[in-house]
């Protein structure tokens, strides 16, 4: 059988079996006198029922499973359409979970009543217990607004016996007795082989955490290292071997000392094959004021950061500066502005830094988001950042070959750094949000 009739003949046996499918779909579907089509389709809501437009970013923003638990209310799309804005925000806990804060802002004739619920998980939790928490919580929250709305009639909202209490979840060492004494651990690893005929790479990464919150003191120890080796076989048959170590512990100390005031101690040691260093430790005391409470950090913050410290570096390389270890007392303040509002949300953040024993080696960076609801459906987004590098003192004496510029694989002179982004999206058609098809 020649190629034409294979394509032809297997163009008749597709075209058998769809007419086929077609026909038991016509058998299968009811009659016009067994079954009406209803005018609203399966989870739509009536015009009666709470319009709710839900914002959310970050972990567990499952909006299809909370659709498909909370069906007596209408999912909208565009929140000038909404009767209640719910905005959803997280944190870290103690317990190494998190704290989700759900947020009810009412509009329309709703508008004044404003609530706030929270919900906190475990770092042991699965995602199916914290998505069923987050639901029980905001099932609660929406049932108020629904019987305010005046579309609460005969509405239940029945907590099932799996569902664990999620108003007792927070607690200090006062009040249990932890055998852990509210240490979280993590380690974790992972390694990776490729290979082709002509290049293979391999790579062994790792990394741990140790972390203890209380409402008093936090203490944070966490590490990641990774080793990578890449072979490419040239034109001239030669091969190039790149290696790659990177590795760095951080740990940090904070204590809260006052309503907006906290002080902290960080230190650091890392090894970069990009940055031409061997070993580089630090150590750094600071202080931090937020301009709100810290209990608002998750929908707003504003806050002011000093830190100051001494930095050793032992280079891979002899610098530029004929150093190959080098001592330098350095200091940083940080300016950190994050919202999110019914608008939209914006992060704007600003970091100066030089050495102390030479201001001239310094750099000062700026880097910002903004995200806005302009009108209904339209979405606009713009950010970026820019930097003004004085401080590259790991740069190394020698020149780069080719293959190290091509692979990235130690950093370049440079005096700046921009970067640009802008965007938009436009959403428009049915403003129910309700159905959830989980076919295919």
């Amino acid at each position: 059988m020649s190629a034409g009739s294979k394509i032809l003949c297997g163009i008749a046996v597709n075209l058998v079996a769809l007419l086929v499918i077609a026909a038991l779909i016509i058998v299968l579907q009811p009659s016009p006198g067994w079954a009406q089509e209803p005018d609203d389709p399966p989870g739509a809501q009536t015009s009666a029922a709470l319009r709710v437009f839900f914002d959310c970013s970050g972990r567990n923003c499952d909006f299809r499973y909370y659709r498909t638990e909370i069906d007596w209310v209408n999912w909208v799309r565009d929140r000038t359409l909404a009767q209640v804005h719910l905005i959803m925000t997280s944190q870290r806990n103690a317990s190494g979970g998190n704290e989700y804060g759900l947020d009810f802002v009412g509009l329309e004739e709703l508008t004044g009543q404003d609530d706030r619920l929270t919900y906190m998980s475990l770092g042991t939790d699965t995602s199916e217990e914290v998505r069923r928490g987050i639901s029980q919580v905001m099932a609660v929250g929406l049932a108020r607004y629904s019987v305010l709305a005046g579309a609460g009639e005969g509405l239940q909202v029945r907590r099932t016996d799996e569902a664990r209490d999620v108003t007792n979840r927070l607690v200090t060492g006062d009040e249990v007795e932890d055998p852990w004494n509210f240490w979280v651990f993590n380690v974790g690893m992972n390694g990776n082989y490729s290979a082709e005929s002509s290049e293979n790479s391999r790579r062994i990464s790792g990394n741990f955490s140790a972390n203890r919150t209380t409402t008093t003191w936090k203490f944070s120890l966490r590490g990641n290292g990774s080793f990578r080796r890449d072979e490419f076989e040239l034109t001239d048959s030669s091969t190039f071997v790149d290696r790659r170590t990177d590795w760095r512990i951080v740990q940090q100390l904070v204590y809260s000392l006052a309503a907006h005031w906290s002080v902290g101690l960080g230190s650091r040691a890392s090894s970069s094959t990009r940055s031409n260093q061997d070993i580089g430790i630090s150590v750094e005391p600071g202080i931090e004021y937020s301009v709100w409470p810290y209990e608002e950090a998750p929908r707003r913050s504003f806050t002011f950061v000093y830190r100051a410290g001494i930095h050793y570096f032992d280079w891979e390389e002899e610098t530029i500066f004929g150093k190959t270890t080098e001592t330098r007392p350095a200091h940083r303040f940080e300016v950190s502005l994050r919202q999110r509002q019914q608008w939209g949300d914006s992060r704007l953040s600003l970091e100066a830094s030089s050495f102390l024993d030479n201001f001239s080696q310094n750099s000062v960076e700026i880097d910002g988001n903004l995200s806005v609801r302009l009108f209904r459906g339209l979405r606009f987004n713009v950010g970026g950042g820019a930097e003004r590098i004085r401080d590259q003192i790991f740069l190394a004496a020698e020149g780069l070959t080719d293959e190290e510029i091509l692979l990235r694989r130690l950093e370049r002179p440079s005096s700046f750094d921009i970067e640009i982004r802008a965007g938009f999206s436009y959403q428009f058609g049915s403003i129910f949000n309700n159905v959830v098809n989980n076919r295919f």
